[in-house]
Formats: C-alpha cells, structure tokens, sequence
C-alpha cells in the first residue's frame, strides 16, 4: 500500500505536469466557491463531462471485476475497523505515478477548485485524496462527520458521482443535514453521474441511503496541514 506522504507528493506532482484553463472549470470554481461561502456545501451537476465520468465508471468497474477494492473502515488508528452495520461501501484509492487521462483530467478540475476555495475562503487546503466507493445492494453509511475526532486535516469533501440514470427508486442519497442543532433540517442528493458534491467537512453530518442498486462515487478531501 502506498502511504498518504506518497500520494501527497504524487499528487503535487500531477498538478505540475497537467494545466487546463477551460472556461467552465473556472465558472464552476466561482460557482461552488460563492455557494460554499453563503451555506457550506454545494451541489454541481454536469461537473465532468459525460465521457470522462463515463471511463471512470469503466475504471471502477474493471478495478472491482479485478478484485482490488477491500472493505471501507471507520475511525482511524488502533480504532479503524470495519464494521458493515455502520459502512458497507468497499474503496480501492486512486494512486498517481501513472493516472488515466480521465483521472488527471477530473484532477485538474479539483486542482482549480482548490486555488479558489484558498484564495476566497483561506482553507488552506494543500493537498488532495481521493478513492472509488462502490456500495452494494442494500449498503449505507450511517451519519457521520468526515472531519476526525483527533485531527483537523480534511477541510473540504468533493464527492463526484458515476452513476448512469440513476432515479429515486434506486435509493443511495447523500442526505446532508443541513442545521446542526435540527436533525429535521436535511437535503437529500441523488448520485448521479458527473455531479459534485463538496461540503465542509467539519460541518455537515451526513448519511448515505440504502442503496437498491450497485452505486459508484469518488470520494476526496482536500487537505490542510495540521
């Protein structure tokens, strides 16, 4: 397994090899960051075009019938376990000596988000994790925060979604409450394909349905140092 040290410099090392400047990158950039100032999370359909989302897709799909994907965990150190009841995703990380030009492009895309979210929110976010979730039949996430107990370093949550025609009968919404003291107060999101999520990971409590179908994401933090 590589480290998280390695993929952080794999990562800083992608960003200098790939630029892109493309029009729509920045706006949803503007976009995301202006919302993210007003409420804390963000909803972005169409965030990757439909054929970049579509090879990741493929991408995940080949990764799990290859067998590389193992069971999420919950907490971190001498607590991480796994634990069904709780989480029944399976992850495999996405690692960057050598990413798919689907990758490196959806990469560029967070790379400009993250100088926006720096310059106009002052995150300070410097570096980027990021893995395939894939949640079988009958699987959720039981609410939770990303942010740890122990640590400060996610600052921000990106969630891109692979799902082709995904409706209300498949299940699997991100239900993000939306007032801390109001357990009421939530928004449900459907994963569908190249849509992006991000939220404020210290911030927002949130689940994920019962999936009733095979159900593919991304999921990263944008990182601070801690």
């Amino acid at each position: 397994a590589v480290s998280h040290l390695q993929r952080s410099c794999s990562w800083r090392t992608l960003r200098c090899r790939h630029t892109m400047n493309s029009s729509s990158t920045l706006l949803d950039a503007d976009h995301i960051t202006s919302t993210l100032a007003q409420q804390g999370w963000c909803v972005t359909p169409d965030f990757v075009n439909t054929t970049t989302w579509h090879v990741l897709a493929a991408e995940a799909n080949q990764r799990w019938a290859q067998q590389e994907f193992h069971a999420a965990h919950i907490g971190i150190g001498h607590s991480r376990k796994a634990d069904t009841a709780i989480r029944g995703d399976s992850i495999a990380w996405i690692e960057h000596d050598a990413p798919s030009a689907a990758q490196a492009a959806y990469i560029t895309q967070l790379e400009h988000l993250r100088l926006a979210v720096n310059q106009e929110l002052f995150l300070g976010a410097f570096d980027l994790e990021l893995h395939f979730a894939r949640y079988p039949i009958g699987a959720r996430y039981s609410k939770h925060l990303d942010r740890h107990a122990h640590t400060q370093a996610r600052v921000l949550s990106c969630i891109l979604y692979l799902n082709q025609d995904w409706q209300n009968k498949d299940g699997g919404q991100l239900r993000i409450y939306t007032a801390a003291d109001d357990a009421q107060r939530y928004t449900d999101i459907m994963p569908r394909g190249g849509t992006l999520v991000t939220f404020l990971s210290g911030d927002f409590h949130h689940e994920v349905l019962p999936a009733h179908r095979p159900r593919l994401s991304i999921t990263g933090w944008m990182r601070a140092r801690c």
